[in-house]
């Protein structure tokens, strides 16, 4: 499902980086968010992964399996109608 980890990079092979989904600047922080396609133990996932420009700032990542990937894109595409 849905869940907040380190680092996929570490018990996980990426087959692909999609780039910079969005950054922006919330005082003298800078964030950004990029969108990882990964495998871990013969099972692919998407992963955001959250990056801050402070020094001491870790990355965050938060994992979707294939159901939950499936949920997200179908409450975006529902959403895009919105917008």
């Amino acid at each position: 499902m849905f869940g907040k980890r380190k680092s996929p990079e570490l018990d996980g092979r990426l087959i692909k980086n999609y780039g910079v989904l969005f950054e922006f600047l919330k005082g003298i922080v800078k964030f950004r968010y990029v969108l990882l396609l990964i495998e871990k133990h013969n099972k692919k996932k998407v992963v955001l992964k959250e990056t801050s420009s402070l020094v001491g700032m870790h990355d965050r990542y938060f994992e979707f399996d294939k159901d939950s990937t499936q949920k997200l894109k179908d409450a975006l595409g529902d959403a895009l109608k919105f917008m």
